[in-house]
């Protein structure tokens, strides 16, 4: 099974920037060194934001209650990630970005991305279940869906997906596993690279179809990320609520927002959403 490593971006004759190692369950000597180099100069400079909140995840206890919480390690894991494409594109402009997003890009390799960190622990299947990575010994399950939109030649982005299919399909398979007593082991991560504007660009969160329809406030529930002026303004006027206030980067402790279910009598589901209108990429992940 090939796999995608961030940490060794380069031109290949399957895809422009990436670098596809081997990948039967444990990494390699190579991909493992290369992590551990990577955690090590970041811990030792903490240059970035992002970096100084990683350093801060691996300081805390990752359980709660008594049990492992697998937000913890899906943060870590996302920050990194994050860091690792804003350095990759760091001189590019968002058409360049574009283009990778939609041609060099796709949802095994975020999948791959995620996942690799927990090494030997860890199997991915990509077989339609929603059961992307499965990790041993922890007993989580994680879901993965990323967002693209392409653009056409008129700089209109279109994106044909239901809102059943990009979303609404995993977070019901979320919800059901939380019913079920699966809370704190399992999540479903969305990602995307920030480089479409507003996020009704990649997803439909109108009342009806169109280039710029009425939202759709039901919709709207399920990102608390996001920022509508009014419940009866458009989806070109959504913006992300970029806060430094609850920003996850100003403080040890990050508090996810909770979506409420009506039919979900115990436990609940939270968002956590990753990203500064600087980074390239995006996350949100439910659990």
């Amino acid at each position: 099974m090939l796999c995608t490593t961030p940490f060794h971006w380069k031109q290949s004759s399957t895809k422009k920037y990436s670098y596809r190692v081997q990948f039967k369950g444990v990494a390699n000597t190579n991909t493992l060194y290369a992590i551990f180099v990577y955690l090590g100069r970041v811990i030792k400079y903490g240059s970035s934001k992002n970096m100084l909140y990683v350093t801060k995840i691996f300081n805390t206890n990752f359980v709660q209650g008594g049990e492992v919480m697998i937000q913890n390690y899906l943060i870590s894991n996302c920050l990194l990630i994050i860091e690792d494409l804003n350095q990759k594109f760091d001189r590019h402009d968002s058409e360049e970005i574009q283009r990778f997003a939609v041609s060099d890009f796709d949802e095994s390799d975020l999948v791959f991305l995620i996942a690799y960190p927990f090494r030997n622990l860890m199997k991915v299947s990509m077989q339609g279940k929603n059961e992307d990575i499965k990790v041993r010994n922890l007993d989580f399950t994680i879901e993965v869906k990323y967002l693209y939109a392409t653009k056409s030649s008129a700089g209109n982005y279109s994106n044909k997906r239901k809102f059943h299919e990009s979303f609404i399909k995993d977070f019901n398979w979320l919800i059901k596993e939380i019913k079920e007593g699966n809370k704190g082991k399992t999540a479903f991560v969305i990602g995307w690279f920030n480089t479409y504007g507003s996020f009704s660009n990649i997803m439909q969160l109108g009342k009806n179809r169109g280039k710029n329809p009425q939202v759709n406030i039901d919709k709207i529930k399920y990102f608390p990320f996001l920022y509508t002026p009014s419940t009866e303004c458009h989806v070109n006027e959504i913006t992300y609520r970029y806060s430094q206030n609850d920003s996850v980067y100003t403080s040890e402790s990050y508090s996810p927002d909770t979506i409420s279910i009506p039919d979900l009598k115990e436990g609940k589901v939270n968002c956590i959403f990753l990203g500064k209108e600087s980074d390239k990429f995006h996350f949100a992940i439910y659990y």
